[in-house]
């Protein structure tokens, strides 16, 4: 009977009679019982079966990411052979170079205007930042000018607020005078 070590999935024979007791893997020296070895069997295998579909997906995905650069390669390959003198594949060969410099030349000129204006966005970004330096400035300023405005409010009210006082204080000392003038009388 064939069984695996659950380390390192090496695959040894054993007599079904010795599944009872351990085992020591020859090739990790990893010590397990039969019983391991035979809960763990169809399981071991699945790890290759992930990584099979794993390394297709990434192959797969590798296939389409160049298949373009592999295309335009091939046609030096698929030109018929009437075709393959070097004077030809020289001219196929300088058009593949040219069609790489257009595609430069517009990646170029994609960079160009996206630094055109990141240099625009930046140049506003400055003017709001100073604008916003100046409006900080100004109402510091303003602060500053309110301050003793607020102070002189508050006197103002304390003045005002005396002089009722003042005015309540005669009003009730006239009043109090009227009374004793007429309880006198």
């Amino acid at each position: 009977m064939k069984i695996e070590c659950p380390n390192c999935w090496q695959h040894f024979d054993v007599a079904p009679s010795d599944l009872k007791g351990e085992f020591s893997c020859p090739a990790c020296d990893h010590v397990f019982t039969g019983r391991e070895a035979l809960k763990l069997a169809p399981r071991s295998r699945k790890p290759w079966i992930v990584t099979v579909v794993v390394l297709g997906l990434l192959l797969l995905v590798s296939v389409v990411m160049n298949f373009r650069q592999w295309h335009q390669l091939d046609l030096l390959h698929q030109t018929p052979p009437l075709a393959r003198d070097s004077g030809q594949q020289v001219n196929l060969a300088v058009a593949l170079i040219e069609n790489y410099q257009q595609e430069l030349e517009a990646q170029k000129e994609r960079l160009a205007k996206l630094e055109s204006d990141m240099a625009r966005q930046n140049n506003t970004l400055v003017v709001q930042a100073g604008t916003l330096r100046q409006l900080n400035t100004e109402s510091e300023a303003l602060t500053q000018r309110l301050k003793p405005l607020e102070e002189l409010h508050k006197e103002y009210s304390l003045s005002l607020m005396s002089d009722q006082l003042e005015a309540q204080r005669r009003r009730l000392l006239k009043l109090s005078q009227e009374a004793a003038g007429r309880s006198g009388n």
